[in-house]
C-alpha cells in the first residue's frame, strides 16, 4: 500500500513478491515466535544462515512487466509519507538505471565483505549520516551517478587532455585514484590505516573495495561473524571515518596535483 516505503531490503521484497505472483497460487503466511522447538521454522532458521554466508554474484533483480507492481494507494498515506515517496521518485529518475545498476552492486558487494543486511535505501541515507561529512557524501554521491570529473571527462576540452591522465599514466577513474594507482601513495596510506585499526581496535581489517566506498554510510561492523548479525557500533563508527576520511584525503591529494600541480 505504500509502495515499499521504509521498508529494509525492498528491492529484495519485491522480488520475492513478484516470485509469489508467479505462482498462481494463494500463498498464506504464518508468524511463529521465534527460538521455539518447531522444526519447520528451526530448519528455514538454518538455510537462511547458510545463504547469507554464501558468496553470491549476479544476482538478478528483474521483475517481469507483467508481474511489477509500483504505487501507493493515496487513503493509506500521510503526508510525510507522500512527501518521502515523491522525494524518493525523483531521486530515482534522476540516477537512472546506471545509477541503480550501482547501487545493487554496492548493497550486494557489502552483505557479501560484511555479512550484515543493509539496502538501497541504507546506503543513500548513509551519504548524509553522522559519521560522513556533507562533502564527502556529495563527493560519493557524484561517484554513485557517474558525475565525477575524472579521466575521460578531459579528454574533450582542448588543452586539457593530459589532466585525463593519472601521475602513473594510466587514464584516472576514481577507483584507480583511491585503490590501484601506484604512484599516488594511496597503498601507505591504507597500510597505515591497517595497522592503526588492528592496534587500537584488536580485530582484523577489511580492506574496502570501491563499492564498500560507495557505501561507506550504510556498512555496519558485525560483533563476530554468527548468525546473529549484531552490529558493534563502535567499530561502525570507526571503520566509516577512517575509510571516508581516507579516500577524501586521497582525492583531495589528486586535485591538488591536477588543477594546483602540486605534487604530492
Amino acid at each position: 500500500n505504500k509502495d515499499y516505503l521504509d521498508v529494509e531490503n525492498a528491492t529484495e521484497w519485491r522480488v520475492i513478491a513478484a516470485k509469489l505472483k508467479q505462482r498462481g497460487n494463494r500463498t498464506s503466511f504464518k508468524w511463529i515466535k521465534a527460538h521455539k522447538d518447531v522444526i519447520g521454522s528451526m530448519k528455514a532458521k538454518n538455510k537462511a544462515i547458510k545463504g547469507c554466508r554464501k558468496t553470491v554474484t549476479n544476482v538478478d533483480y528483474k521483475i517481469p512487466k507483467e508481474f511489477k507492481v509500483d504505487g501507493a494507494r493515496l487513503n493509506t498515506l500521510s503526508q510525510s509519507q507522500a512527501y518521502r515517496l515523491v522525494q524518493r521518485s525523483k531521486r530515482i529518475i534522476a540516477g537512472g538505471i546506471r545509477s541503480q545498476n550501482t547501487m545493487a552492486k554496492i548493497v550486494t558487494d557489502i552483505k557479501e565483505k560484511f555479512l550484515t543486511e543493509t539496502s538501497i535505501d541504507k546506503v543513500w541515507t548513509g551519504l548524509n549520516g553522522s559519521h560522513i561529512s556533507k562533502p564527502i557524501g556529495d563527493f560519493l554521491w557524484k561517484t554513485i551517478h557517474k558525475r565525477v570529473r575524472c579521466g575521460p571527462y578531459f579528454l574533450n576540452i582542448p588543452n586539457w587532455e593530459d589532466k585525463a591522465l593519472c601521475m602513473c599514466g594510466e587514464i584516472e577513474t576514481v577507483e584507480h585514484i583511491l585503490l590501484d594507482c601506484k604512484e599516488n601513495r594511496n597503498h601507505r596510506l591504507w597500510r597505515h590505516i591497517k595497522m592503526l585499526w588492528e592496534k587500537s581496535m584488536e580485530s582484523k581489517w577489511i580492506q574496502p573495495d570501491f563499492s564498500t566506498i560507495q557505501g561507506i554510510g550504510a556498512v555496519e561492523w558485525p560483533t563476530q561473524l554468527d548468525e546473529d548479525h549484531k552490529t558493534d557500533f563502535i567499530k561502525t563508527k570507526v571503520y566509516r571515518v577512517l575509510v571516508s576520511e581516507a579516500i577524501w584525503a586521497i582525492w583531495k591529494d589528486r586535485n591538488n596535483r591536477i588543477f594546483q600541480e602540486k605534487r604530492p
